[in-house]
């Protein structure tokens, strides 16, 4: 992911950075609480007046820088999905036909869609939401050693570390869970695909097997991400309960700093504000760790199709001979081409009387595993290639394969 993240990182710098203004500004509104009550009120309402002004301006700040951050957070997500999406599908075509055969279209349609998806969602969004929260668990953990008291802020430190383990409870059967909901997602795709694609041959009698067909795919599928969901809401559950201990321990700790007398009222209320906005990051940053987990299998399969190396292909021979066509008959869906006899003469375009791209594309593709030739015979100079009237598919080699394009190539 690193060539893709390259690409956006100046957007994802600008992001952080608005995002880390933002945390400045939530962190200190809870401060300005802390000095409204200890504030002396005995001194006149002036002091009052510029805590509102400020007050208004951390408003301003906190809300402005939010909207830029999420401003280029879409940009990034746009890119990204550009990005990826268009190496994939250029990758899908450096495939030869036997290895893109391997996968149904309908597979390739939910990786280009489906896996992309969760790539952004669950990858991209995560790893920024870890760095953008960790930079507000920073920044409050200085407000409260500096401004606050450094004994609370030193008991939610501690309590917080005991969370960083938490993850890796769940990390590994999230990840398992999620890998299957995608493959079974991917057999859906491409099941529906192939049911619809069939719809000429419905009727009253086997709309009832298409519909049962349908709805068993729908089904595993379904029940794939209800076992997700069920075990990652367990997770969440999980997380919360552990994350109340940092509240409980910060709560306990002010009730006895206040009956000692060692921290005002106004340092008492302001960290009970600060313990939800600790927390809050720190819930994030691990259901993000979760979310990285589980989507690392299907990075690694996206990653696999954009990265497609086609294998050296050997040379041609600078001058190869024509190949010649002897009363052959093509026949693909419901178009026919009857028998003819012509010369592929190499260097020249040709142009396929079929009505359709995919037409010309089957017809003039003389792999037999790509077309249906009813009779005839090819031959590369004066020996025959191909004799045959419902041929076996062993026939053209890959020279012959190269002298016919689909549509306007050239041979």
């Amino acid at each position: 992911m690193k060539k893709y993240i390259q690409k956006i990182w100046k957007l994802l710098a600008l992001q952080v950075l608005f995002f880390l203004l933002y945390s400045i500004a939530s962190a200190s509104i809870p401060y300005l609480t802390k000095i409204l009550f200890d504030y002396d009120f005995s001194a006149g309402p002036g002091g009052l007046v510029w805590l509102g002004a400020l007050y208004l301006v951390l408003i301003a700040v906190l809300y402005g820088a939010q909207y830029l951050s999420q401003l280029f957070s879409w940009k990034a997500d746009r890119r990204f999905l550009f990005s990826l999406r268009a190496d994939l599908f250029n990758g899908l075509f450096r495939r030869s036909y036997a290895d893109f055969t391997q996968k149904s279209v309908g597979d390739y349609l939910s990786i280009l869609t489906n896996d992309i998806s969760a790539l952004q969602q669950n990858w991209l969004e995560p790893a920024m939401d870890i760095i953008n929260f960790s930079l507000m668990v920073a920044v409050y953990a200085v407000v409260l050693f500096v401004f606050v008291d450094f004994r609370i802020a030193t008991v939610i430190l501690i309590a917080s570390l005991l969370t960083v383990f938490l993850p890796k409870v769940t990390a590994k059967e999230l990840s398992r869970r999620r890998q299957r909901e995608q493959a079974l997602l991917e057999r859906y795709t491409s099941k529906a695909k192939d049911l619809l694609e069939g719809f000429s041959f419905a009727s009253r009698r086997t709309r009832p097997a298409f519909a049962r067909e349908h709805e068993t795919a729908l089904d595993r599928q379904q029940a794939a991400t209800y076992k997700r969901g069920l075990f990652y809401s367990f997770s969440l559950v999980l997380n919360g309960a552990c994350l109340s201990l940092i509240n409980l321990s910060a709560f306990l700790a002010v009730g006895v700093l206040l009956w000692q007398g060692e921290i005002t009222l106004g340092t008492g209320v302001a960290t009970l504000g600060y313990i939800e906005s600790f927390t809050m990051p720190i819930q994030y940053i691990l259901e993000s760790v979760n979310s990285l987990a589980s989507v690392a299998g299907v990075r690694e399969k996206v990653l696999a199709y954009t990265t497609y190396t086609p294998p050296a292909q050997p040379a041609l021979p600078a001058a190869p001979a024509p190949l010649q066509l002897r009363d052959a008959a093509v026949e693909v869906a419901r178009f026919r081409l009857e028998p003819f006899t012509y010369t592929f003469a190499c260097g020249k375009n040709m142009r396929s009387p079929a009505p359709t791209a995919r037409a010309r594309a089957r017809c003039s593709a003389p792999s037999p595993s790509r077309r249906r030739w009813r009779a005839g015979r090819s031959l590369r100079g004066r020996r025959p290639r191909r004799t045959a009237t419902r041929p076996t598919p062993s026939a053209m080699s890959s020279r012959a394969a190269t002298s016919l394009r689909p549509a306007t190539g050239k041979t």
